[in-house]
């Protein structure tokens, strides 16, 4: 006959014992009986399972002490706690085993004692030391939540053990392992910076520090990241202690607004001395003149999750040129230093219309007049060449504090421009312009959250004069 009881020992883990009844015949002649007699004895034993309980996901595992007392009913015979096995482990001089154990498995612990012990009673007990995960000071482990993109995520792993604290665990290796499209920060230098009497943020290199798991498997039970991407991603963390491997992990939901950008082309390339940034001086541009920018962007909101936010625009530059041709064979150069890497356009960010950060627009143009060089020798301007590719970011930022949140940018538009111009008849004549390039009138945003990155500001390009040979 076999009888199964089940007690609770935590509040998720239980014990269940199985009691098998023997009944065993012998035709050996007793010593208190006559010869030939029959006799029965019955024998019982005791099969033990330890159901691990806690979470439904089994990749987390946590740390078990199971703790056996066997007392001998033969006269005379005394225990040795080593010599007592708990699931076929050999327990230590306190008469314990550790054993590290997913969530939610059946393990087999029945207590057995080797040849010569055949008269015994046992008794077990068990702890069970949490591996958990705390952010803002609540346990997350083996939870899912959710948080915004850009938000921190700062969190520390720490076994919670019993009230009695007879565990005992002590962890000596951290491997953390996070999911997803994860930085560490979003790094910018900037300077304050006057030129032409405008002062503004000056920025000379950006970009994303990456999430190095090798950086973190060490000693740390803290780690601090950002999502920047929309996913549902796990973070788990795995320890070693008393030298097994234990794991515990949380789910979040990353979730992200859904802004895009609309965005108008407004003008074709002109030259003229109605430019914005000039003061009679000739300028070969695209817009600004007439209150026309070459090229506006402006937010369009779909969907937000948080009422409180900030938006602003970054844009970077590629294959920047510009080559202006003067008399007698001399030229003016300007190149990007790595013709295919980014450049940060003037400031970060990037300067909004006034009272307002949903929309931003830009009308790029150089000057095409004479040029001096250090012997006082003018050289009058015959063309020029010049063109870049450009990409303009829309950038998010969660509403909590500064040192709680990051920029992460959302969406994207490439775009160009270019021209050709060149003076007809002599340093007296007229600028014709030879060809030219110009966005479309609505060129597409895309969806991005892919970080940008720049090591140079475009106003610091060398420019190079080479002087006739």
């Amino acid at each position: 006959m076999v009888t199964n009881v089940s007690f609770p020992c935590s509040t998720d883990y239980t014990f269940t014992f199985g009691y098998q009844n023997t009944l065993v015949v012998g035709t050996q002649q007793p010593s208190n009986g006559d010869p030939g007699d029959f006799y029965e004895r019955i024998e019982i034993s005791a099969d033990a399972r330890l159901w691990t309980g806690s979470s439904t996901n089994g990749s987390v595992t946590n740390l078990f002490k199971l703790h056996a007392t066997v007392t001998s009913w033969t006269p005379g015979q005394t225990v040795t706690n080593s010599a007592i096995q708990i699931g076929g482990i050999n327990c230590d001089t306190n008469g314990d085993i550790y054993i590290a154990l997913p969530d939610n498995y059946w393990y087999t612990c029945t207590v057995t004692m080797p040849a010569g012990y055949s008269n015994y009673t046992y008794a077990m007990t068990v702890d069970r030391a949490n591996l958990q995960f705390f952010r803002a000071g609540t346990n997350i482990a083996n939870t899912t939540s959710s948080i915004i993109i850009g938000q921190k995520m700062a969190v520390t792993c720490t076994f919670q053990n019993p009230a009695n604290n007879n565990m005992l665990a002590q962890i000596t290796n951290y491997q953390w392992v996070v999911e997803g499209s994860v930085v560490t920060n979003f790094y910018v230098s900037t300077n304050i910076v006057t030129i032409d009497g405008n002062t503004f943020n000056k920025a000379t290199n950006g970009y994303p520090v990456p999430f190095q798991s090798s950086v973190w498997n060490t000693n740390r039970p803290a780690v601090q990241f950002y999502w920047h991407a929309p996913a549902t991603n796990k973070v788990y963390c795995l320890t070693t202690t008393r030298g097994f491997t234990i794991r515990s992990e949380a789910v979040f939901e990353v979730l992200s607004p859904d802004f895009t950008m609309t965005n108008t082309v407004g003008a074709t390339i002109t030259i003229d001395t109605n430019y914005v940034k000039s003061i009679g001086d000739l300028f070969v541009h695209f817009g600004g003149s007439s209150n026309t920018s070459g090229i506006t962007f402006k937010v369009v909101t779909n969907s937000t999750i948080e009422s409180n936010f900030s938006l602003q625009f970054v844009q970077v530059l590629t294959n920047v040129h510009t080559r202006t041709d003067y008399t007698e064979g001399a030229l003016l150069e300007m190149t990007s230093p790595s013709y295919y890497l980014n450049v940060i356009d003037t400031q970060y960010p990037y300067d909004p219309v006034v009272g307002t950060n949903d929309y931003t627009n830009d009308s790029p143009g150089n000057q095409i007049g004479p040029y001096t060089d250090i012997d006082n020798k003018v050289y009058y301007p015959t063309n020029q060449v010049s063109g870049f590719n450009a990409s303009m970011y829309l950038f998010y930022k969660s509403g909590q504090t500064s040192t709680e949140a990051i920029w992460v940018p959302l969406a994207v538009t490439p775009w160009s421009v270019s021209w050709d111009v060149t003076k007809t008849n002599g340093i007296n004549g007229n600028w014709k312009i030879k060809s030219f390039y110009v966005p479309p009138l609505h060129p597409p945003s895309i969806k991005t959250n892919s970080y940008p990155k720049w090591l140079e500001n475009v106003i610091d390009l060398p420019i190079q004069f080479y002087s006739p040979t």
